[in-house]
C-alpha cells in the first residue's frame, strides 16, 4: 500500500495542474505544492545542517518570500483533494 509521500508524487506527475490545496480564496497546485515542500526541505536540511556545523546553510536557492498565491501564515489547511 502506497504511503503518502508516493500518492503525493503520484499525483502531482499525472495531474500537477490541479488543485491540491484549498483555504479560503487560496489554491495551490499539486505542481506548486510539490514546490513548496522541496523549498521546505531544503531549508530544514540546512538549518539541521547549520545546527551541527555551526556555519550558515549553503543549500537555500531560492528566497524566502512567499509567492503571490500563498495563504496566511500559520493557518489551517481547510482541504486536500
Amino acid at each position: 500500500m502506497p504511503g503518502l509521500t508516493e500518492k503525493l508524487r503520484e499525483r502531482t506527475s499525472s495531474h500537477p495542474d490541479r488543485i491540491a490545496y484549498i483555504a479560503g480564496d487560496v489554491r495551490i497546485s499539486y505542481a506548486d505544492f510539490d514546490r513548496r515542500v522541496d523549498r521546505a526541505a531544503a531549508a530544514l536540511a540546512g538549518a539541521a545542517s547549520a545546527a551541527t556545523t555551526g556555519s550558515p546553510s549553503s543549500t537555500r536557492t531560492r528566497s524566502n518570500t512567499p509567492s503571490s498565491s500563498s495563504g496566511p501564515r500559520g493557518s489551517a489547511p481547510s482541504r486536500f483533494r
